[in-house]
């Protein structure tokens, strides 16, 4: 019984902790360099077919995340640098991954 009036505040604490989080905003996270990588490379495959998207790749490999900032309806506008320049793009995390939105704010 000792044990278990140590383990409700804890776990008190840590709903309450998460709860903040989540109503401040701060429970999602942008999308990683990765998932920036592969939701552009599954758009591309969406439109051209994956043999022509699989050419591609080393391109999208080489996409570095400037920074990523919270945007309406769930989405976060990232600027990203590649081998075609610095472009920004719309990205919205889905529940089978990220997904690119399309370029620009």
């Amino acid at each position: 019984m000792a044990m278990l009036n140590k383990i409700k505040p804890v776990m008190a604490a840590t709903a309450s902790t998460l709860a903040a989080l989540a109503l401040a905003g701060c429970g999602q996270s942008g999308p990683s360099e990765s998932d920036v990588q592969a939701a552009m490379l599954r758009q591309l495959e969406a439109i051209v077919g994956k043999a022509d998207a699989a050419k591609q790749k080393d391109q999208f490999a080489a996409v570095k995340v400037v920074k990523c900032e919270k945007a309406q309806l769930d989405a976060f506008l990232c600027e990203i640098d590649g081998p075609m320049g610095h472009a920004v793009g719309r990205f919205k995390k889905e529940s089978d991954g990220w997904v690119f939105l399309g370029a620009g704010g």
